[in-house]
């Protein structure tokens, strides 16, 4: 495995693919999760995070602002330590000029998990 960074202390992974269906794919994930019995967390921008059914559902900055993703990346993570979620899952932020930047600070804090639908 790659090394991390800074990771929270619980599985983040990123899902990635169109909004629909990463919508579609965090729900299913967090719905198994929390029937186990499990804390879950949901990374969202401000513009998808009423597609997302969870209880901890942390807004992460505006899909169409990288900057104010970027500024928020890390005290989101430490959000998710703070409410000792065992389990994330991130949007995929890639567009846009710091979009690369993002991901791959997210990718490392994810430990390269990626989920592609």
């Amino acid at each position: 495995m790659k090394y991390t960074h800074y990771a929270p202390k619980g599985e983040l992974s990123i899902v990635s693919g169109s909004k629909d269906l990463v919508a579609a794919k965090i729900n299913e994930l967090v719905s198994q999760k929390e029937a186990q019995g499990y804390k879950v967390a949901v990374l969202a921008s401000k513009e998808n995070a009423s597609l997302y059914k969870c209880e901890n559902i942390l807004v992460i900055g505006e899909a169409s602002k990288d900057e104010t993703i970027a500024a928020h990346l890390y005290a989101t993570l430490r959000t998710c330590d703070e409410l000792k979620t065992e389990y994330m899952y991130s949007e995929a932020f890639d567009s846009g000029e710091l979009g690369g930047a993002i991901m791959n600070r997210l990718l490392k804090a994810a430990g390269h998990r990626v989920i592609n639908v």
